[in-house]
């Protein structure tokens, strides 16, 4: 009978997965980054817009027998009864 041979290991089979192609950014800021900045500037816009409108007001200041007067109504001012509320 005939010597048996060695039988070698096969070489590793290659992956059939897609390939990851990853650059990370070299020029400045990553994408985190942008976005973090992103959504900063759109609470300050946000902060900027609320604060402005509360400080401009709704023009509730005045007499409002005086404006209902001179756009030609008539305004009534009842007296007080002394009711109180509990």
């Amino acid at each position: 009978m005939a010597k048996k041979k060695i039988r070698t290991p096969p070489p590793p089979r290659a992956v059939q997965a897609p390939k990851r192609r990853y650059e990370p950014t070299t020029s400045g800021f990553s994408r985190r980054s942008k976005l973090i900045a992103a959504a900063i500037a759109v609470a300050l816009a946000a902060g900027v817009t609320i604060a402005v409108a509360a400080t401009r007001g709704g023009g509730g200041s005045g007499d409002p027998s005086t404006k209902v007067a001179a756009a030609g109504c008539t305004f009534k001012t009842n007296p007080n009864l002394g009711q109180a509320h509990v």
